[in-house]
Protein backbone atom coordinates (compact mmCIF):
# COMPACT_ATOMS: atom_id res chain seq x y z
CA UNK A 1 0.00 0.00 0.00
CA UNK A 2 1.52 3.59 -1.09
CA UNK A 3 2.14 5.98 1.51
CA UNK A 4 1.01 8.81 -1.35
CA UNK A 5 -2.29 6.83 -1.76
CA UNK A 6 -5.31 9.51 -2.36
CA UNK A 7 -8.25 9.07 0.20
CA UNK A 8 -11.61 10.80 -0.13
CA UNK A 9 -12.12 12.33 3.13
CA UNK A 10 -9.99 15.39 3.96
CA UNK A 11 -7.51 15.35 6.48
CA UNK A 12 -7.27 17.80 9.63
CA UNK A 13 -4.93 16.03 11.36
CA UNK A 14 -2.82 19.20 11.33
CA UNK A 15 -4.83 22.26 11.26
CA UNK A 16 -6.79 21.17 14.80
CA UNK A 17 -3.94 20.83 16.89
CA UNK A 18 -2.63 24.04 15.37
CA UNK A 19 -6.12 26.37 16.11
CA UNK A 20 -5.88 24.57 19.60
CA UNK A 21 -2.67 25.47 20.09
CA UNK A 22 -3.45 29.03 19.23
CA UNK A 23 -6.39 28.96 21.58
CA UNK A 24 -4.94 27.74 24.25
CA UNK A 25 -1.97 30.46 23.84
CA UNK A 26 -4.39 33.18 23.47
CA UNK A 27 -6.57 32.25 26.27
CA UNK A 28 -4.37 30.05 28.15
CA UNK A 29 -4.14 32.27 31.31
CA UNK A 30 -7.80 32.88 31.30
CA UNK A 31 -8.76 28.64 30.46
CA UNK A 32 -12.17 28.46 31.40
CA UNK A 33 -14.88 25.47 31.14
CA UNK A 34 -16.56 26.52 27.93
CA UNK A 35 -13.52 27.23 26.27
CA UNK A 36 -12.50 23.61 26.71
CA UNK A 37 -16.05 22.25 25.86
CA UNK A 38 -15.74 24.50 22.60
CA UNK A 39 -11.95 22.47 21.72
CA UNK A 40 -13.90 19.56 22.21
CA UNK A 41 -16.62 20.28 20.17
CA UNK A 42 -14.68 21.15 17.43
CA UNK A 43 -12.52 17.64 17.92
CA UNK A 44 -15.70 15.82 18.03
CA UNK A 45 -17.13 17.20 14.71
CA UNK A 46 -13.88 16.97 12.80
CA UNK A 47 -14.15 13.37 13.94
CA UNK A 48 -17.68 12.62 12.61
CA UNK A 49 -16.87 14.14 9.04
CA UNK A 50 -13.99 12.22 8.67
CA UNK A 51 -15.24 8.93 10.00
CA UNK A 52 -18.32 9.40 7.60
CA UNK A 53 -16.66 10.93 4.73
CA UNK A 54 -14.81 7.63 3.93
Amino acid sequence: MPSHEKTRHKEFSLILPLITLGILYFFGATTSFPIVVGINLVALVAILSSAFSV
